[in-house]
Order: C-alpha cells, then structure tokens, then sequence
C-alpha cells in the first residue's frame, strides 16, 4: 500500500528465464515490490526486466542469503555426518524438471539422466564407485520438484536431505552449502552462489536443447556460461568421479571469469549493504519516515 515500500530480497540470480520474461508471462512468480537487488551489473538488467523495474531501483549489493557461505558451521556434523571420514564431500542439488508446488509447469525433460536414473539403475554400482574412491555424495532434491514426493534409499556414501530433514537438524541450507568441497547442479541458480566461494562445480545435464526451447535461458549460448564439466549419463557421471581432481582442475580459470562477471562482490557483507542503502537513506522516498521493516524469507518490507 501507500505507507510501506517493499524490498524484493527474491532467492537467487536467474541463469533461466523468470517472471517477466517467461513467455507464458510469469507474473504468478513474480512478487512485486519497489526495489530489489542483484550481483552484478548483469544480473541488474536481468532482475530490472524480470521484475518490470528501473535498473536504478535494482541495487547491486550481493544477495544477504549468500553471507552463509562464509560462516562457520557444523552443519555436517549436526546431520551425523564425520568429514574427516571422507576424502571429498560433493552436494548434488538439481533444479526441478516438473514442479508439484508453487507455479506449476514442466521444463526441459523430466525423464533426462538425473536423480531418478541414479537411484533406480545404478545406485548399488554408484555405491561400489564412492567408497572405492572416498567420496561422500549428498543429495538436496528441489522442493518444488515431483521427486520429492519419492521414496530415496541411502547409504554410507549416498545420502538425500529434503528440507524437513535439515530443519529437524537445525541445518541451514547454505551452512551445509559451504562444508561441501563439490557442488553437482544443472540450471539452478545456486551455482552463481556456489562461485564466490571459488570451489569445482559440474553440471549434470543432458537436456540443455529441450530446456532453452522450453523454459528458456538469461544467456546464450547457454553453455558458454556454465563454468564445470558437463555430465550426461551415467558413464560420464562415473568418470567425472574417477577423475575428480583432474577434470575440475581445467574449469579454474573460467570459473573465475564467471564469478567476475555474475558477483561483483564474494565476502559476508551483503546483508550489511542492503540495511545501510535503506537506513542511509538512499532510497529517496518520503515513505521512509520512522522506518521499520519487517524481513520475510524474500521480501523485506520497509514501513
């Protein structure tokens, strides 16, 4: 209303079209607001298009979630979990493929090699391969995503989390986030996240022409942008394994160009740069007399 100025703190900077941009036109997705933020310069006229925004009411302060990153948890050892029992620990978290939560829709190819593949047609082999080479694989399924509705079978070396599972545990995503030497994803924006802390990333994606034509990407060539070996069955999944090290050891130096180009800023200070852009008052607006505000999971409401 007239009285209150919302700050979009949103979830993550989009590498998939979102809100206004979606064809189908996303304005379902969309939560409006006065201002909201963004990484980059980049990312500043992709949040100002997809929210239908001046770019000069996106700010570019770095997203406050990602000061998680840089904290110190014990976020595994809270989840039974003994680091020192491993070589590497690698997180696996894909973006949903057919949502059952929230905008409901279907993107890319759901039957595409994945988490379902994985657990119904390899997982014993998979097993043999981690504890062979000392590597603990975790699994963060999308919570908007059908498979969470799946039962997932574990192991010492395979373990899925959903998000009831690290709220029981008193886990914040992003703490496990940081203790994970890997990240596994696809199009998730997490990978932008992932980049400030300068650590391997792999892309476990086959469906990258079905995904463009049907949801679409911020950036194109799509691939050019996304900065770790690309996996596409289960055979390349078992060599990117055997060869850790190596394989990710080549994406170094275009990780860093990416992260240059998606994060202006990689430290714990984004929080920070949000309050004093609203409580210095560089929001010139008339609204901000007697502020107070009031901080949702994604939205910060200024009153």
């Amino acid at each position: 209303h007239g009285k209150q100025i919302h700050f979009n703190l949103w979830h993550g900077m989009p590498f998939k079209t979102i809100g206004n941009m979606l064809e189908t036109g996303g304005t379902g997705d969309v939560i409006e607001g006065d201002y909201t933020l963004a990484t980059s310069e980049v990312f500043q006229k992709i949040m100002s298009k997809a929210f239908s925004l001046p770019e000069e009411c996106v700010m570019v302060t770095g997203q406050p979630c990602n000061d998680v990153l840089f904290s110190k948890s014990d976020a595994l050892k809270k989840l039974g979990i003994d680091k020192n029992d491993y070589k590497k620990v690698l997180l696996w978290m894909p973006t949903y493929r057919k949502s059952i939560v929230g905008s409901i829709r279907e993107d890319g190819d759901s039957s595409a090699f994945g988490l379902i593949e994985i657990f119904e047609q390899h997982f014993e082999k998979l097993t043999a391969l981690l504890q062979s080479e000392g590597i603990l694989l975790l699994v963060k399924p999308h919570p908007m995503d059908v498979i969470c509705n799946m039962q997932f079978e574990n192991s010492p070396y395979i373990k899925v989390f959903q998000n009831k599972h690290l709220d029981a545990r008193g886990v914040v995503l992003y703490e496990l986030l940081a203790e994970c030497d890997v990240l596994l994803t696809d199009y998730s924006s997490v990978f932008i996240d992932y980049l400030n802390l300068d650590r391997p990333i792999a892309f476990v994606c086959d469906d990258i022409e079905s995904y463009a034509a049907n949801r679409g990407f911020c950036f194109e060539p799509a691939k050019d942008y996304l900065p770790g070996e690309f996996i596409k069955n289960y055979k390349e999944f078992e060599s990117y394994l055997q060869n850790l090290d190596e394989v990710n050891e080549k994406w170094n130096e275009r990780r860093v160009e990416i992260n240059q180009m998606f994060n202006q800023y990689s430290d714990d200070q984004s929080a920070k740069r949000v309050f004093e852009f609203i409580f210095k008052k560089k929001i010139k607006d008339k609204r901000l007399k007697g502020i107070r505000c009031i901080v949702s999971k994604l939205t910060l409401h200024v009153v």
